[in-house]
């Protein structure tokens, strides 16, 4: 835990503030902009909008992962909170829902590679790592030695990531009629919490850490957090919910980190890392809603909750749409726990196959 805070208080003091502060101001604008034009989801898109505009206009931000840390621990309690004691009960039904996640993997893995390979022209390797249906980091790591492109199967699923997360929530939006709660938020205000909720809040928020650090898991700061928040509302030691405010504080952290993550590229390679990423990500949302919608004929779950079970997102964006727009986190979250495992354990599994250099 030390390790970790020292870390973290080191990244704090290379922080460069007047960038990082303008980031945050954009994004705060960019939300207001939003929230006045009636957009759904806000707070998430009108930062990850207003920075992602910003950084392709050559202005000065810096995305402000110093906060991302503990705004990731802040998330895993949050999406831990979508738990509870009910989920031993039907757990055993989650068959379906697994099974369709593996096949939607296995499918949209297969068809992105060749699209990054054939209509793209990436080299294999390149393609292959872009194409997966996993996270920027896990990807990168995996890719390290293969001769593949690094820096631009960064940018390839970092676009992806822009893309889901910005359309999802209109996707969601027409699926439901319209019906989608607009302001993204808890009902449920910082103000209002009783102290032994706000307690049990800080203690899985902080013990996560240390829980993340020990064991030493894959994204400790969130799913350090998630699992320990899990725990203590599948035992019933507490129901408490997060916040609004916390809620708010989380989607505007991640979208302006997100809209962020092209600041000091050339925006001539930015556009044809989109234009590129484009075609993969509306092949993985139709692939998403097609298997979502064929599995929730077969299951009790709502089209709208698997949409974001098998979307191409990242498990905190994801996680977060789905806790702001009040749908079953658990459901959401779990598959993107899973995705990320499986993803990386096939990927690695499948690179002697096709010839790519393994570590």
């Amino acid at each position: 835990m030390k390790g970790g805070l020292r870390s973290w208080f080191a990244q704090v003091k290379r922080v460069d503030y007047p960038r990082t502060l303008l980031a945050l101001c954009v994004g705060v604008a960019g939300a207001l902009l939003f929230l006045w034009i009636g957009a759904p989801m806000p707070w998430m898109l009108g930062p990850l909008a207003g920075c992602l505009i910003a950084s392709l206009l050559g202005a000065p931000l810096a995305a402000p992962t110093v906060f991302r840390s503990p705004m990731a621990a802040m998330i895993g309690v949050m999406l831990g909170s979508g738990y509870g004691p009910q989920l031993l009960g039907y757990v055993v039904n989650w068959w379906a829902t697994i099974a369709g996640l593996l096949a939607f993997m296995l499918v949209a893995g297969a068809v992105c590679v060749a699209y990054f390979r054939c209509v793209a022209r990436y080299d294999f390797p390149t393609a292959y790592f872009a194409g997966m249906p996993g996270g920027v980091v896990e990807m990168v790591l995996l890719g390290e030695n293969s001769g593949a492109d690094l820096r631009r199967v960064a940018l390839v699923h970092a676009a992806r990531i822009v893309f889901t997360v910005f359309s999802i929530p209109f996707i969601v939006q027409w699926v439901e009629g319209g019906q989608i709660v607009r302001s993204a938020t808890s009902s449920i205000s910082l103000l209002d919490m009783r102290a032994d909720s706000l307690l049990w809040l800080l203690v899985t928020f902080s013990g996560g850490l240390v829980l993340g650090r020990l064991v030493n898991l894959p994204a400790r700061y969130l799913l350090g957090p998630l699992i320990l928040s899990v725990i203590v509302h599948i035992s019933g030691i507490s129901t408490f919910k997060p916040p609004w405010e916390l809620v708010a504080l989380a989607q505007l952290v991640l979208g302006s980190v997100i809209g962020c993550r092209f600041a000091g590229s050339r925006t001539v390679d930015i556009l044809q890392i989109f234009l590129a990423s484009l075609g993969s990500c509306f092949l993985m949302i139709l692939l998403s809603c097609a298997f979502a919608f064929g599995v929730s004929h077969l299951t009790e779950y709502t089209l709208t909750e698997l949409l974001l079970a098998y979307s191409p997102g990242g498990l905190a964006e994801m996680g977060v749409l789905a806790l702001a727009l009040h749908l079953d986190v658990a459901v959401v979250s779990t598959r993107h726990v899973l995705r990320i495992f499986l993803v990386v354990i096939c990927a690695r599994s499948l690179m002697p196959l096709f010839g790519i250099k393994r570590e």
